[in-house]
């Protein structure tokens, strides 16, 4: 927490920087498009969501709001929403269209970016076990998924204790990424992370006890236009739709902070970036 001393005249000393909400936005160049802390109350108020209820942008760019599908709640725990009630797909953060237009449209093609998030792992009994995947946050118009629409990329629980990414290259094909989930991760707060820079395409799950990561080349750029998608922090779409298939235990998990990064307006590596903010995030100890 920073003490803040606010006067009523303008400084003129050259070089000040600006007051940002939220250290991860230090130095970022407006390269943060959305980020959200559950946590902080002038981004969200706090309590159980209510559908359309405001999440504010804490990078002051568009303020994203809660989705909730007919019939379902989403609960307050830890200082975050909690998913296990839900039994339909599509109850969700919403991200503002304009953080994947920014990415598609403001890289010179390179759709250089980073997407992460603090969450609850499912315990190991609760994972996914059916044959569709089960997203923690996935970009798309409507009810679509990667294979028929337009997309950004998705990280999603899939069978045999495996968290996944998927970036989009074109409409039904994706670059897919896996990490097998630590015994010692399930049920613990987590910061999982895709991107995709000069360097590499990867992915990184963090916990207190491990950090475990799988990347590739950096592969080609997504041919899609996914510039008018929207991002879902929550229960989206997999292949499963609209409709939950099998069991549900999956979505006992909590989402608590994140965060969507245009790398080429940034110029940070991600890893330094999320790391960072893992040390940050730890010490506040707000998140369970």
């Amino acid at each position: 927490m920073a003490l803040v001393l606010q006067i009523p005249t303008t400084a003129s000393a050259s070089g000040l920087s600006t007051l940002r909400r939220d250290p991860l936005l230090d130095g970022d160049n407006s390269g943060v498009r959305f980020a959200f802390d559950l946590a902080f109350p002038w981004c969200y108020v706090g309590g159980a969501p209510a559908n359309s209820a405001l999440v504010k942008d804490v990078a002051e760019i568009a303020s994203g709001s809660v989705v909730l599908a007919s019939g379902q709640t989403i609960s307050s725990a830890g200082n975050g929403f909690d998913f296990s009630a839900i039994t339909a797909s599509l109850s969700y953060l919403a991200v503002p269209a304009n953080v994947a237009s920014d990415i598609y449209n403001q890289t010179s093609g390179n759709q250089y970016f980073l997407a992460a998030t603090y969450v609850k792992l499912p315990s190991q009994a609760d994972w996914n076990a059916t044959g569709s995947v089960a997203p923690f946050f996935t970009w798309g118009t409507g009810s679509g998924d990667y294979s028929s629409s337009a997309s950004l990329c998705m990280m999603a629980q899939q069978t045999g204790g495996v968290l996944s990414a998927r970036r989009q290259t074109s409409v039904g094909a994706v670059a897919q990424l896996s990490i097998t989930v630590p015994t010692s991760d399930y049920g613990q707060v987590a910061q999982i992370a895709i991107w995709r820079n000069g360097t590499e395409y990867a992915m990184r799950l963090k916990t207190a006890n491990n950090t475990t990561k799988s990347s590739t080349s950096v592969g080609s750029a997504n041919s899609a236009d996914f510039s008018a998608t929207v991002g879902k922090f929550g229960i989206g779409q997999g292949f499963a739709h609209n409709t939950i298939s099998g069991s549900t235990t999956y979505q006992k998990w909590r989402l608590y902070r994140g965060w969507v990064e245009n790398l080429v307006r940034s110029g940070r590596d991600p890893e330094t970036v999320l790391n960072a903010d893992w040390t940050r995030t730890a010490s506040r100890a707000v998140f369970s």
